[in-house]
């Protein structure tokens, strides 16, 4: 048996009769195999987790991408840049969704937050070391419900590549928390 996560608009679509490769619905929604007679306990509003109890007694605590993802998109969007991070390195989700979510919002103001709320050098090498030069929110099986709200995609980068434009975005900032001692939110370097 599998656990399948799903938006409920698309239960009316959604046949558990067709293989789950096959199927339009799942596009980013991975099943999960369970044991037979497995139970959701509970599902966390505050946390993209849930427990599932098992038939033998024991529980299970999983965090299924088709609550991840909205969490973490949740989170960039209101600027708890240090939280979504975490969870996204934790459960190897595209460090690239931070810029491909919102392109332009991301140089004009989630750049800076990135470089003020994430201490570890480290992981701004992990970040910069990610970025590709597609969207991943079209290369990635990232369902379509993730781009509703978000404005169309305009060409940002201009001639120039997606990983240089921010590249240089961070250097510029990087340069001037440097040179002032003092990232923009008043965390010293």
């Amino acid at each position: 048996p599998h656990l399948h996560f799903l938006p409920i608009e698309s239960l009316r679509d959604f046949d558990p009769f067709t293989e789950s490769d096959n199927h339009a619905v799942l596009d980013g929604y991975e099943p999960r195999l369970v044991e037979r007679g497995a139970r959701l306990v509970s599902i966390f509003p505050s946390m993209p987790s849930l427990v599932l109890q098992m038939p033998r007694g024991n529980l299970e605590g999983i965090s299924p991408r088709g609550l991840v993802l909205p969490y973490v998109m949740t989170k960039i969007q209101n600027g708890e840049i240090q939280e979504a991070f975490d969870i996204m390195r934790r459960q190897r989700v595209d460090l690239n969704l931070i810029v491909d979510l919102n392109p332009s919002n991301f140089l004009s103001c989630v750049a800076d937050q990135l470089i003020c709320q994430i201490e570890k050098i480290d992981n701004i090498n992990l970040f910069i070391s990610s970025l590709i030069d597609v969207d991943s929110t079209f290369k990635y099986p990232v369902p379509s419900w993730i781009r509703q709200g978000i404005p169309g995609a305009t060409n940002t980068y201009g001639d120039d590549s997606k990983v240089n434009v921010v590249c240089g975005k961070m250097r510029e900032l990087m340069l001037t928390a440097e040179s002032d001692s003092v990232t923009s939110s008043g965390n010293a370097v």
